[in-house]
């Protein structure tokens, strides 16, 4: 399956009904790339060619790329581990 634009995110549909909803799992630092060949949770084989606003927008979890009267595939970014770092309000620089 090709997909070439995020339709919208499942937060924007009323209601998805009794479609299914297949997810496609991305790292963080995938999110702003245009092109992807990825398999979903449901073993679907997509290709991914986005536009070029995925460069600045990125890939959000919800974002939908394909939807049907039966299904939804849909994007999922994966938790990960971040580092945090905490300066004190006095700090010089």
């Amino acid at each position: 399956m090709l997909c070439e634009k995020i339709l919208c995110n499942l937060k924007e549909l009323a209601d998805s009904g009794d479609k299914k909803i297949d997810y496609v799992d991305f790292e963080w630092d995938e999110a702003f790339k245009k092109i992807h060949k990825k398999t979903s949770r449901g073993g679907v084989e997509v290709g991914l060619r986005l536009e070029d606003s995925v460069l600045t927008q990125g890939i959000r979890t919800g974002d939908v790329f394909y939807m049907d009267e039966e299904k939804i595939l849909a994007a999922s970014i994966l938790p990960c581990r971040v580092i945090e770092v905490h300066v004190r309000k006095d700090h010089p620089h």
